[in-house]
Order: structure tokens, then C-alpha cells, then sequence
């Protein structure tokens, strides 16, 4: 029986080396050292470690690269974490390997400034949620379950047109106003709702498509940009509401997330950021991250009354009324509605 033991022990010895002389298959393509935060401005380097391939090409998120001498080019495509895939031929079959490929910003976010214009009234008991003038109108629309509502009315001269709550199993979320329609999300329904501009009356509703929730809207002549919490600001069709591209938020070294309510000024988007008194100004057809605005110094004017909640009573809300070129911000419970005017240092 010892005989037998040590005989075992021998085959497996044997086995074991006949298996560590196996090797691993190797990549066909080896990619150059390159700088961890890639920009679509850079190139990626390689080189061949098989000569025999063919038909070597490269793609990311579907787009076809550039490349030639071993330098891939990176340059137009979006920014965000993807993954580059390789496809060659070896031995007449077919191949495929990929590579995480994240792109970053090319260049740091610069701190903007605030200047504050004038000051008006606001109610206590809106839990802020989005903000949209048309003309000198205001329309607002408020959160928490129970208490939501869309709501019209004139800060300059106190006077409330309409008002429109929701049904209490909903959590109103941002808004925007686009071909006398108000498009309103809610939080985590999954399921957002369409206004009559001028009567408030709801005309429609619809579904989310990749989005997770609902937080923030805003919208340009092309799209409607609707934010869910993530670092991805979701691109829908005006008409059909249906999720149509998306943009990363995206630093020269990071990617942010909670972009809250959403206002788009000219080439920017301006967002609010869950649960701090700041402001994040993006490149709308990037996404990268070119500004941050802090606002905290309003939280010191603002007077604490029995509506305000230390965590969750923070800035949010952001309208533009282009006629007087000022931005109007507010925060969820606060006393007032500043206006102001925002600039590059």
C-alpha cells in the first residue's frame, strides 16, 4: 500500500508539471504605456506581438478608430467609461479581445463666481425641484410624497396663478417647459407626466428607458437633458420623449454624479448638486465638467423656519430668465429666491 502511495504521488508530480508547462494564450496586440486619464485629444499606442494577423481593426461604443504606425486616434469621441475592441484574423479565424477605455476632460474644472442681484420670497413649504421661467412666470415644481405640486407665479410681484398637486403616491422632480407643454419627472415611478402650459391641465404621461429615476430637466433646441442621479445625463426626443444618447459628466481625472435639477444657458449646462450648496457647469455636448460654482454662502441668508431639515433643506432649483440675463436660485424649504449673475474668474 505504501508502494501504491508513492506511485500516486509520483503521476501527480508528473501531472502537475506536465500542466504548468501549458501556457496561457497571449493577447495578439500589447498596448503602450499610456496616461491613466485619457482625453479624446490623446492617441493610444500599440504594437503587434504576431505578425501573421489580418484585418486588424478597432471600435468603441460602435465607432470605428483611426489608426496607423501602431497610434490609434482618439479624437471625437465622447467622453466616459467604454471599452475598445479589437477584432484581426489568425489563421483564417476570426479574433476579438477588448481593453477598458475611459475617457476623461482634457482640461481641470475652473471655480466661477457668483454675484448677488436682488433677493425675493419663497415658500417655505416648497421642497424645491425645479425651476422654469416663461416671461416674468415662474413655474415650480416641489417634491415629497403628499406635498407635491406644480405651481405658477410672479416673484416680482408675489401674485400665484395656478396651482396643480400631484397624487400622493408620486414625488415630484424637475421640470421643463418645450412647445407649450411642461414636462414633469417624478423620483423612482419610473414615470413622468405632460401639462398644458396654460392651464396646467395633464395631457399625457411616459416611461423612463435606461434612466434608473427621475431628477432633473432641461432642454435646448434639440433635445430634452434629463439627469437620474448617475454621471450620465440622458438625451430625449422632445416629441416622443424616448431616450435618445446620453453624455458623461466628466472631470479631467473623474466622473460625477448627482447632477440634480438641470438649466441650459447657451453652450452650458448648469446643475445643481444633491445635497451640497454648489453648482456644477458643464459643456452640454460633452459632458465634461469646465466650472463649479459655490453657492454656500447663501445658506447663511436664508431664515431656518419649522419647514427646514438640516440634511435634506439644501440649494436646488435653478431658472434663467433671459430677458434680465440672471440666473434665479432657491433651495428645497428656503425663505427666499435669489437672483443672480454668474461668471468665469
Amino acid at each position: 500500500m505504501k508502494w501504491i502511495l508513492i506511485s500516486l504521488s509520483g503521476m501527480l508530480a508528473i501531472l502537475s508539471a506536465c500542466e504548468s508547462k501549458v501556457e496561457a494564450p497571449k493577447n495578439a496586440i500589447e498596448f503602450l504605456g499610456h496616461n491613466e486619464f485619457l482625453s479624446p485629444s490623446d492617441t493610444l499606442r500599440f504594437k503587434l506581438l504576431d505578425s501573421s494577423i489580418s484585418n486588424l481593426s478597432f471600435t468603441y461604443l460602435g465607432q470605428d478608430l483611426t489608426f496607423s504606425n501602431g497610434i490609434i486616434v482618439l479624437g471625437g469621441l465622447p467622453l466616459g467609461k467604454g471599452e475598445l475592441s479589437v477584432r484581426y484574423s489568425k489563421d483564417d479565424t476570426p479574433k476579438l479581445e477588448k481593453k477598458p477605455l475611459n475617457l476623461y476632460a482634457q482640461n481641470p474644472p475652473k471655480k466661477w463666481k457668483a454675484a448677488l442681484v436682488n433677493t425675493y420670497k419663497h415658500d417655505t413649504s416648497f421642497y424645491t425641484q425645479g425651476l422654469e421661467f416663461v416671461g416674468n412666470v415662474l413655474f415650480e415644481s416641489t417634491g415629497q410624497r403628499g406635498n407635491s405640486l406644480i405651481t405658477s407665479y410672479d416673484p416680482f410681484v408675489g401674485e400665484t396663478y395656478k396651482t396643480i398637486p400631484l397624487e400622493d403616491t408620486f414625488f415630484g422632480e424637475g421640470i421643463t417647459i418645450i412647445n407649450d407643454r411642461i414636462i414633469q419627472l417624478t423620483w423612482q415611478a419610473k414615470k413622468g407626466f405632460i401639462y398644458r402650459l396654460d392651464s396646467l391641465e395633464r395631457i399625457g404621461e411616459f416611461s423612463y428607458g435606461s434612466s434608473q429615476e427621475g431628477w432633473g430637466l432641461s432642454h435646448d433646441e434639440q433635445y430634452i437633458y434629463k439627469s437620474d442621479g448617475s454621471a450620465t445625463i440622458f438625451l430625449l426626443d422632445p416629441k416622443t420623449l424616448e431616450e435618445k444618447a446620453t453624455r458623461t459628466i466628466s472631470s479631467d481625472k473623474a466622473y460625477f454624479k448627482n447632477a440634480n435639477e438641470l438649466e441650459i444657458v447657451n453652450e452650458f449646462l448648469f446643475a445643481n448638486v444633491y445635497q451640497k450648496n454648489s453648482i456644477m457647469v458643464i459643456e452640454k455636448d460633452s459632458g465634461a465638467l469646465v466650472g463649479v460654482l459655490d453657492l454656500g454662502f447663501l445658506a447663511d441668508k436664508i431664515e431656518k423656519t419649522s419647514d427646514f431639515d438640516p440634511l435634506n433643506s439644501v440649494l436646488n432649483g435653478i431658472a434663467y430668465h433671459k430677458e434680465r440675463g440672471t440666473f434665479f436660485v432657491t433651495g428645497k424649504n428656503w425663505n427666499l429666491l435669489f437672483e443672480m449673475r454668474f461668471s468665469e474668474e
